[in-house]
């Protein structure tokens, strides 16, 4: 009985460690990247001006849980209606939306499928 307990807590101790060690390397990397260690601090951007629009259009999928709680995720060309539907059940919202970021504006569409007025993302 004891030595299943010391092997339990020395599992549990080498675990600790090991992630300690794979989420000190993941926040190196960010520093790397962005040159600070700050993980609070603004990311840089490539242009001088932080606004800078994107050049085209793309799908959002957002699932909602109304009035106040949202996750909206860009998704590839390749995503329908259904799989952000499908994305918006495996993260227990009772409603999703679609939407596109546009280089000049953002429009959703009705919740659950409608799409968006300045559907230039093509859902």
């Amino acid at each position: 009985m004891n030595r299943t307990r010391i092997f339990v807590v020395v599992a549990v101790c080498v675990v600790c460690v090991l992630g300690a060690g794979y989420f000190r390397a993941v926040a190196q990397q960010g520093t790397q990247r962005t040159g600070t260690s700050d993980m609070s601090a603004s990311q840089s951007t490539p242009s001088a001006n932080p606004r800078t629009p994107i050049a085209v259009s793309l799908k959002l999928c957002s699932g909602v849980f109304t009035p106040s709680w949202r996750d909206t995720i860009t998704v590839p060309d390749t995503w329908t209606a259904d799989v952000c539907k499908s994305y918006s059940k495996s993260i227990i919202t009772p409603a999703f939306q679609l939407g596109c970021a546009n280089p000049d504006n953002v429009s959703w569409g009705k919740i659950n499928g409608g799409v968006p007025a300045d559907n230039r993302c093509n859902w």
